[in-house]
């Protein structure tokens, strides 16, 4: 849902509205990191115990700008040196920022460690048969 808020408000701005493309994606990044905040408190992450709501609030933004660096630097680097659309590049981009975000909130927020992170991540996208079932050995073996 954040991603196709980015999208949308990113082309409204920047092919009917007629602003440049970076600004245009720095309006529609902040717009859907505050439903992305929404919705990822409420269904994705588990707040450590050990964090207060405050310090959650400002963990996410804190992430969310980095984030948003990320997301401004690559999709430059897209549209001006590899002469790719806008709409192309941002497509590239959100996938590159996706998996920052959502590691990053894991380890600050839940205080994961990044094994754990990339253990569960692997969990649900195993790269071979034999993976597969050794993560499946260990889900097992954990319950």
């Amino acid at each position: 849902m954040a991603f196709s808020i980015d999208y949308f408000v990113l082309i409204t701005l920047t092919d009917i509205l007629g602003l440049n493309y970076m600004w245009a994606a720095t309006i529609s990044f902040v717009l859907a990191n505050a439903v992305n905040y929404f919705m990822s408190m409420a269904f994705v992450y588990d707040k450590s115990e050990n964090i207060s709501g405050n310090t959650a609030f400002l963990i996410f933004i804190g992430l969310s700008i980095i984030g948003l660096l990320f997301n401004n630097v690559f999709l430059y680097m897209f549209v001006q040196h590899s002469a790719i659309s806008y709409k192309v590049a941002k497509l590239i981009t959100a996938l590159i920022v996706t998996v920052y975000n959502f590691s990053s909130r894991k380890i600050c927020l839940e205080q994961q460690d990044i094994t754990e992170v990339v253990a569960w991540f692997m969990s649900k996208h195993p790269s071979t048969p034999e993976r597969r079932k050794k993560v499946v050995l260990n889900i097992r073996k954990s319950l």
